[in-house]
């Protein structure tokens, strides 16, 4: 079973209309997203978060009780702090652009004592947008010193953000940390030439990681790239014309989540990586036909009807 844990938020999707530029509403947050797809396409997985108590966070919590049937949900409602927001201009490429509303917002709000339910679970991913704040990154730390006395695997989307920090630097710094602690990783291409300025993904990966770690690298409309120990998979995708890309790699990863909980650890090999790549990809290219991070993340009976 897979444990989500971090944030949840409204992402407020800008199109312009007629001169004014119209925001819809969306319930998003990466570990929310990679939650709910793993639900989505049949797998047992859990999420704990925060929200304000205002009308964005109840809407939150009662979108993800009327439409995902998790086996676990630990959606706290703080009455101290507002629900994180995330404005999200769409360019005439699909490409996002985002500005976040998050000053001592809901979503790194989490109590230690909420984060015990991780010896229930056997994979433990964590949002990375905490770890703008010192509270979220203890809180974040705690999560991981959890994941190892429980012997479980910690899993870890980068996301990199700058424009949340004070610097590029700080970022890179931050972020490091938990990219050396996963057991499993998502990364981008781009996000691989942040941390070793490599303009080749592979190469800059193979300076960034170490064997031990299982590494997933999204490669956009090339496809994607997995690395365990000696062992490397490339599977391309087919190029399309997006029409948004906002859940697309949360698509692709909940799907990688779902299909590692469903295989041992331990007996991966070319053939279960190769698999779990193809049906990813499709995953992450189907996210892109739709607006929206969660409402376009698609549905067991979707991919199983691409594979029939």
């Amino acid at each position: 079973m897979i444990l989500c844990i971090g944030e949840i938020l409204a992402d407020l999707i800008g199109e312009e209309e007629n001169g004014v530029m119209k925001y819809s509403r969306y319930p998003g947050g990466a570990p929310l997203n990679v939650c709910l797809g793993i639900s989505y396409l049949g797998g047992r997985v859990g999420f704990v978060g925060s929200v304000g108590d205002d009308i964005i966070g109840k809407y939150l919590i009662n979108f993800v009780r009327n439409n995902s049937s998790l086996y676990y949900q630990d959606i706290h409602l703080d009455k101290k702090h507002n629900t994180t927001l995330a404005f999200v201009d769409i360019d005439a490429h699909g490409e996002r652009h985002f500005a976040f509303n998050r000053f001592e917002s809901a979503d790194y709000k989490i109590s230690y004592e909420r984060l015990v339910v991780i010896k229930d679970f056997d994979i433990i991913h964590l949002g990375s947008l905490m770890l703008r704040e010192e509270e979220g990154r203890n809180l974040a730390d705690r999560a991981l010193e959890l994941t190892k006395i429980y012997n479980k695997k910690f899993s870890f989307d980068v996301n990199f953000r700058t424009d949340i920090y004070d610097s590029k630097k700080e970022a890179i710094k931050i972020y490091k940390k938990y990219i050396e602690e996963a057991d499993i990783l998502k990364i981008s291409e781009d996000e691989v030439q942040y941390f070793t300025n490599e303009t080749d993904p592979v190469e800059g990966l193979k300076k960034l990681v170490r064997d031990n770690q299982l590494v997933f690298l999204s490669l956009g409309s090339k496809g994607s790239y997995c690395k365990y120990k000696n062992i490397e998979v490339f599977v391309p995708t087919e190029k399309i014309k997006p029409v948004d890309t906002t859940g697309a790699g949360d698509a692709f990863y909940a799907c990688v989540l779902k299909m590692l909980d469903e295989v041992d650890f331990d007996k991966l090999d070319e053939e279960i990586l190769k698999n779990i790549l193809m049906h990813a990809n499709i995953c992450g290219r189907l996210a892109c036909s739709k607006k929206g991070a969660i409402s376009a993340l698609p549905k067991k009976e979707e991919l199983d009807r691409y594979f029939n």
